[in-house]
């Protein structure tokens, strides 16, 4: 389901209380998130949004033929729930370590298309976070 995503607002449970992120339009390579759009791959831990730094993972895209997600980034385990946003295509490879880190912390992980990871941001996120790979 890639193409236009857009959201109605959400909130994610932050220290501070609720942070509300909203999400309005998402297509391949960009997302438009509190009226700032980006166009790179995005973190999403408690309300807070930054750059994914995949740098760490780079050393085993040959075996993957795309640089994937791996336990070697700086992943946001501080929630309930991972909201894996693996591309327009769903083509983002999430490596086994990330699900059996997952199943370690008793995080449960959802890993789907961007656009479709984008709808489930868009519902109940309480304790969720979110990392969201933007091209394929």
């Amino acid at each position: 389901m890639p193409g236009t995503a857009a959201g109605t607002g959400h909130t994610i449970s932050g220290q501070a209380g609720d942070v509300s992120v909203r999400f309005t339009d998402y297509s391949f390579g960009s997302v438009r998130v509190d009226g700032v759009t980006y166009n790179h791959d995005l973190i999403i831990d408690r309300g807070k949004i930054r750059k994914r730094k995949k740098a760490a993972s780079k050393r085993f895209r040959d075996a993957h033929g795309h640089t994937p997600l791996s336990i070697a980034e700086d992943i946001p385990w501080h929630c309930r729930r991972l909201v894996i946003g693996s591309g327009a295509d769903g083509a983002l490879p999430v490596m086994e370590q990330v699900q059996e880190e997952g199943r370690r912390r008793k995080v449960d992980l959802i890993v789907l298309p961007t656009a479709q990871a984008i709808g489930v941001l868009t519902g109940t996120t309480k304790d969720t976070n979110a990392v969201l790979h933007l091209t394929c």
